[in-house]
């Protein structure tokens, strides 16, 4: 189902420089295309193309990502953090989650549950092997509840 919705986002927009990442939210789904003479981010959805955003020098490389690199499904990947959530986290209640597919040097998942206490609960998952890289949990975006 992802490769096809890449392939139809390509086939309709054309869109140029390195597919650099997928983002999934519920039923929406983003592709990401890096262009580096500009230093922009365009987006596309199957429906249309987002304003580009300009893209803040980390040092490190914008990577391709190469979807078929990636042997574990979004679904699948999903099912493996909401496992590691359960049994890290078991105290953090979590029903909504974003998942980030990207190639930092090898394809991988970061999926992100937010807990009705606020807590970011993230979720990193090697895309070939389907093998959880790491699970951590902070407070979301420096949220104080003492505030």
């Amino acid at each position: 189902m992802l490769k096809r919705l890449i392939a139809d986002i390509e086939e309709r927009f054309h869109p140029s420089g390195i597919r650099a990442h997928v983002l999934m939210y519920g039923d929406k789904v983003q592709v990401g295309y890096f262009d580096p003479q500009a230093k922009k981010m365009h987006s596309y959805t199957k429906e249309q193309q987002l304003p580009p955003d300009d893209i803040v020098e980390s040092g490190k490389p914008i990577l391709q990502l190469n979807v078929d690199d990636s042997l574990t499904s979004p679904e699948a990947a999903l099912a493996t953090a909401k496992e590691q959530c359960q049994t890290k986290f078991p105290w953090q209640i979590t029903e909504q989650f974003v998942i980030v597919l990207q190639n930092p040097g090898v394809p991988q998942y970061t999926i992100t549950g937010i807990s009705r206490s606020l807590q970011a609960l993230v979720v990193v998952i090697d895309a070939t092997t389907g093998h959880v890289v790491e699970a951590t949990s902070a407070p979301l975006a420096g949220y104080d509840r003492h505030r």
